[in-house]
């Protein structure tokens, strides 16, 4: 028997289903203003004498019975949590007819849509272009960097994901707990938070969203606000400025909580699209 989940979201959140496309079993329906993701996985018989039973899978009192049953899985479908859970949208339980049940529900309330669904990766191949940095390199504009003497603190840094991944795989979880990751497509990642890891790569000092290289500044000196502006920012997106004076903008949408959860997660996707 299987277990089907799904999550509708809403159009302009495709680049977010780009960190799944390493997970099997999952596709997608475009339906009108929605996007539907479903994700299908073989219940154990236990699972599956309770769902007969129309029982919970979940014995939890509390409303996380999908992250309880998918915890229960192993190192996988716990990275699989735990990327669904970083979509936006509402996840449901399918039923076996097509009816939908809320997260935390035992109610169903509408039905999954009827519509052509296809597997994940071919879906992202077709519809999104290649990624750069969860954003794009932006226009050079009025500003300079400049060397300067003022002693700076790093609070972000890029390095490869070979040496990310490994970092994370033997750090300890309090010392990834305060950080945060986005990945390249030609698999560099930027790293923000303190303490930031030993790790070689450049740094940089984070102000106000701008990312600037240690050892230089930004001339004419501005506002934060006005910098943004100026750059075009988002609340929560963050500019990577290299030493030539260019901009990478990373959507705030694009950061990842780092735990080693989501650094297998991530090192497998990249692994699955060598492959492609």
């Amino acid at each position: 028997m299987n277990e089907v989940w799904a999550v509708c979201l809403e159009r302009g959140d495709e680049r977010r289903l780009a960190a799944l496309r390493g997970f099997a079993g999952l596709e997608v329906a475009e339906c009108g203003p929605a996007l539907w993701l479903l994700a299908r996985r073989a219940a154990s018989s236990m699972e599956a004498r309770r769902l007969s039973e129309g029982k919970p899978v979940s014995t939890l009192a509390d409303a996380s019975g999908f992250h309880a049953f998918m915890n229960q899985q192993g190192d996988g479908d716990e990275a699989l949590d735990l990327a669904l859970r970083m979509l936006p949208g509402k996840r449901y339980r399918v039923l076996a007819d097509g009816q939908l049940v809320a997260e935390g529900q035992r109610v169903p309330r509408g039905w999954l849509p009827e519509a052509p669904w296809t597997p994940l990766a071919h879906w992202l191949h077709v519809k999104l272009p290649a990624a750069a940095l969860p954003g794009r390199i932006g226009r050079r504009v009025a500003l300079q960097l400049v060397r300067t003497t003022d002693e700076q603190r790093p609070t972000a840094m890029m390095t490869t994901l070979d040496a990310w991944t490994e970092y994370c795989t033997s750090a300890a979880e309090v010392r990834l707990r305060p950080l945060a990751f986005a990945v390249s497509d030609d698999r560099r990642v930027v790293i923000t938070g303190a303490p930031l890891p030993p790790l070689p790569g450049d740094r940089f000092v984070v102000c106000d969203g701008v990312a600037i290289p240690c050892g230089f500044e930004l001339q004419p000196r501005m506002s934060g606000p006005l910098l943004r502006g100026l750059l075009e920012l988002d609340h929560g997106d963050v500019a990577l400025f290299a030493a030539d004076g260019t901009f990478e903008r990373m959507a705030h949408d694009q950061w990842v909580a780092a735990n080693r959860a989501a650094a297998r997660a991530t090192a497998a996707a990249f692994g699955e699209r060598r492959h492609d």
